[in-house]
């Protein structure tokens, strides 16, 4: 199990519960949607960089 999870497991189970009353579902989720975005843009960068090496040497 990664961090991530468990935070986002102790954000849902806060907010269900009424710990996180103030916070919006939207700020539940945020750790995940940042997660995401970074690990996809990762993998745009490593997509294009085999890409690139692949131009060059073929």
């Amino acid at each position: 199990m990664s961090i991530i999870t468990l935070v986002q497991a102790g954000l849902i189970l806060g907010k269900r519960f009424g710990f996180l009353q103030a916070w919006s579902w939207v700020e539940v989720f945020a750790p995940s949607v940042i997660y995401l975005g970074i690990g996809f843009l990762v993998g745009l960068i490593e997509a294009y960089d085999e890409l690139s090496k692949k131009k060059s040497s073929g």
